[in-house]
């Protein structure tokens, strides 16, 4: 991620870290999520119309998820990272 121009921070258990997760969704930021709807699979999570809410891109579903991002991130990840542009 850096050599192509982003910061990032891994969150092993973002369940643990909700606030985290929704902080830097509120800031505009996207947040890449390792979920296990069955086995592993990676999902990219943005900013929702709301400060609970997320949109989750999904190459296993053909158009985007809105979701309650609190519920999202505590049921379904197993990790997160924070993505942000470097600077």
């Amino acid at each position: 991620m850096k050599q192509d121009g982003f910061d990032c921070e891994l969150l092993l258990s973002p369940a643990d870290d909700v606030a985290k997760v929704q902080s830097h969704l509120a800031a505009g930021f996207s947040v890449i999520i390792l979920s296990k709807p069955k086995g592993l699979h990676w999902t990219v999570l943005v900013p929702g119309e709301t400060s609970d809410e997320a949109v989750i891109y999904d190459s296993l579903q053909p158009q985007p998820i809105r979701v309650d991002m609190k519920t999202y991130v505590q049921s379904s990840a197993i990790s997160a990272i924070l993505v942000r542009p470097a600077g």
